[in-house]
């Protein structure tokens, strides 16, 4: 009798295991579905973030360009 209720402990276990392995599964499934939408808007983000870089790049060299004129009037202002 041993034997056999081990057995059927056993087979629980492996039942109960499967059907963990099968739900995970399934909502993996279905994460991945509502993920789907932002993998696609990745492309996307990382032009817009080039965009941005290089929209700060320009902003930095005209603040330095305006900060050269502004200095020259004042200079000019000065004299």
């Amino acid at each position: 009798m041993g034997v056999i209720e081990a057995g059927v402990a056993i087979l629980t276990i492996v039942a109960g295991l499967i059907l963990f392995i099968v739900q995970y599964e399934s909502r993996l499934s279905k994460m991945e579905t509502k993920l789907e939408p932002v993998l696609q808007l990745e492309p996307r983000l990382i032009s817009v973030e080039q965009e941005v870089k290089s929209l700060d790049i320009m902003k930095n060299i005209i603040s330095e360009v305006g900060s050269e004129r502004v200095q020259k009037v004042f200079k000019e202002k000065k004299e």
